[in-house]
């Protein structure tokens, strides 16, 4: 199939051409093929003087990238990015600095009005009541709880499923709340404080979650006590020798045992130091990124669980090592050491 055959077209510096005909008469193909999108059978394609014939990949990106700018139907737009970060995209890969303040100056602003280009081919004008920034995970738009299924007809459109609103300091909560629940009537959507929409959620899921976590947390615990008394039991047993040189150095067995007391204590305070640190930068990474979500998140740390569990891992600890040492000490110091005639 020849999607173009004996086409010759001249396209002057500052000039402003449309290329029109019927659907499939190669109008696109035209355009890739001038773009160097796209490489024709035959013939030449010149941009500025360069035939797009004699450069390879590398080069045709490079000329499209300071050339050639191309307007497609669809947005083509890196969702992770914010509009602003994909129109720097073409800058920041050619090693080039953004002006900031310029693409801010393209991109449209609340209040702003912008030409809408509609599917019959005509334009309308609107005017920008908000501008939206989505968030880069899938949450939004993987899962819907029941309460929001309303709005579900919403996602083969793009429309967001959520929209978290940010007030400024001096905004006045119920005005703005009144003014989104008028422009919302009628759609299926409601809106919501942080705190109520919080109450809400952390409710419908509280038990699903809370039985999730402490089935977690408990395999998890009890895993962790199984390894630090099965390494605490092998330790003793392989410290027979240093058992011996603590009995013939004049300790008494209470002696002994309270020296292995304190190091298995010490094993169980260092882990909960590190397990502290661990938890805390966590713990400063979540508040930090519900912070930017949904506002200031307190944060509610369950003392009275950690402290039993601290209670429990000591007491497992100081079984597991002075078990084994209880049983041993009943040798006596030379045998302990292994010293023969």
């Amino acid at each position: 199939m020849t999607a173009l055959r004996n086409v010759s077209l001249r396209l002057r510096a500052g000039s402003f051409t449309a290329v029109m005909g019927p659907s499939g008469s190669g109008k696109s193909t035209l355009l890739q093929c001038a773009a160097g999108l796209d490489r024709p059978t035959s013939g030449r394609v010149l941009i500025a003087g360069t035939d797009l014939a004699g450069l390879d990949e590398t080069g045709l990106t490079l000329l499209r990238r300071d050339r050639v700018g191309f307007v497609f139907q669809a947005f083509n737009l890196l969702p992770a990015l914010t509009a602003e970060q994909n129109v720097a995209l073409p800058l920041r890969l050619a090693g080039r600095r953004p002006d900031r303040a310029r693409i801010a100056a393209f991109l449209a602003d609340v209040g702003d009005t912008v030409e809408v280009l509609l599917a019959d081919g005509g334009t309308a004008p609107l005017r920008v009541a908000a501008v939206l920034s989505a968030t880069t995970g899938s949450n939004d738009v993987a899962y819907l709880s029941e309460r929001f299924a309303g709005t579900a007809a919403y996602a083969s459109t793009g429309l967001a499923r959520r929209i978290y609103v940010t007030l400024r300091p001096d905004a006045d909560p119920a005005a703005v709340r009144a003014a989104l629940a008028s422009a919302t009537a009628g759609l299926g959507a409601r809106v919501v404080a942080a705190e109520q929409w919080l109450g809400e959620e952390s409710g419908e899921n509280r038990e699903a979650s809370t039985l999730g976590m402490v089935l977690v947390l408990g395999i998890a615990i009890v895993f962790c006590f199984i390894a630090v008394v099965n390494t605490l039991v092998m330790a003793a047993a392989d410290r027979r020798r240093d058992l011996a040189i603590l009995r013939l150095a004049g300790a008494t067995p209470g002696q002994t045992l309270r020296v292995f007391a304190a190091e298995s204590l010490l094993v169980v305070g260092v882990g909960v130091l590190l397990a502290a640190g661990a938890s805390a930068v966590n713990l400063a990474g979540l508040r930090l990124a519900l912070g930017q979500l949904v506002g200031p998140t307190p944060v509610t740390v369950p003392w009275g669980t950690v402290a039993v569990i601290t209670a429990t891992g000591a007491v497992l600890a100081l079984l597991g090592a002075l078990l084994p040492i209880r049983l041993a000490l009943r040798s006596g110091p030379v045998e302990l050491a292994g010293i023969r005639e």
